[in-house]
């Protein structure tokens, strides 16, 4: 009934608010053939008369009961097309998003940023993970994008699109007063001697993995390798001279009172971080939230 009542709603005259008569300069010329059918067309469907014809063309009372809510049923569907239209272009809806720890230091925060800007109704759930962590909820469907490392070998980009966003290098965390403090970059075989402090293999086993086999590689001992379960308790184990902590990271954006960052001088120590989202199935949250990423590519890496 909707497209039959919209000639009621939207060509009802004003005089029909107040004592239903009209002058005749203002009265509801009913002699035009497509509103005169379509008005015929609702009253044969519904049954019921709505306009009286007489010598002035007036609602019925029952005209003016359906008047309002052939309105309101209007500027529902008015509604309806706008909401549609929005959700076609990625600005309303939900977008869950899958992270690892060095993301947070710029091209997460960024990107979210950005994307607020442009849809600040889509709601966001976030979601810290390892890159492990994030290609089991790609695969259970829990995440829409996430922010990860790409994996040597690994055959991620058979099923996800991946877009890297910067290259981020190994960062030895050392006490102010660590002879390597005052180099600009610090050969992995210098630290050998230290007590390793990495984050839990249970927070991110792929890179806990890639770290100790390159420590392996510059002379480590696995029997000086101490794993932390958070950051903070790592920056503070290492300011008192605890030992020497590793991350993955830009040394200018990694800060902790008593601690020196420096970039590991090693060009295979080094991870691509990059974008993901699944290749199947298409949303147009996503694709919106892809633009974003593409568009501020420039300023996720320092």
């Amino acid at each position: 009934h909707l497209r039959l009542s919209a000639p009621l709603a939207a060509r009802e005259p004003p005089y029909l608010h107040q004592d239903h008569r009209a002058p005749d300069d203002q009265r509801l010329r009913m002699s035009q053939p497509p509103l005169s059918q379509q008005i015929a067309a609702l009253e044969r469907e519904l049954g019921v008369k709505l306009f009286d014809r007489g010598g002035r063309t007036t609602l019925t009372h029952a005209g003016r009961m359906m008047l309002p809510e052939a309105r309101a049923a209007l500027e529902r569907a008015d509604e309806a097309a706008r909401t549609a239209q929005r959700a076609d272009r990625g600005e309303i809806g939900g977008l869950s998003v899958g992270f690892v720890r060095s993301a947070t230091y710029l091209a997460l925060p960024v990107s979210l940023r950005a994307f607020r800007e442009r849809a600040p109704d889509v709601e966001l759930s976030l979601h810290p993970l390892s890159t492990l962590g994030q290609l089991g909820a790609f695969e259970e469907g829990r995440i829409d994008v996430g922010f990860l490392f790409r994996l040597r070998g690994h055959p991620m980009s058979d099923w996800l699109s991946l877009r890297t966003v910067s290259r981020e290098p190994l960062v030895a965390g050392l006490p102010e007063g660590h002879p390597s403090a005052q180099k600009g970059k610090v050969p992995l075989g210098d630290l050998s001697r230290d007590r390793l402090l990495l984050m839990a293999r249970s927070v991110g086993a792929g890179t806990f993995d890639s770290i100790v086999t390159l420590c392996r590689e510059a002379g480590f001992s696995s029997e000086r390798v101490q794993e932390l379960p958070d950051p903070q308790t790592m920056a503070q184990l290492v300011a008192a001279g605890v030992g020497v902590s590793l991350h993955i990271g830009d040394p200018r954006l990694l800060k902790s009172h008593g601690v020196v960052y420096r970039a590991v001088d090693d060009p295979e120590a080094a991870w691509e971080l990059a974008v993901a989202r699944r290749n199947d199935g298409r949303s147009p949250v996503v694709d919106a939230f892809w633009g974003v990423v593409e568009e501020e590519a420039g300023s996720l890496s320092p």
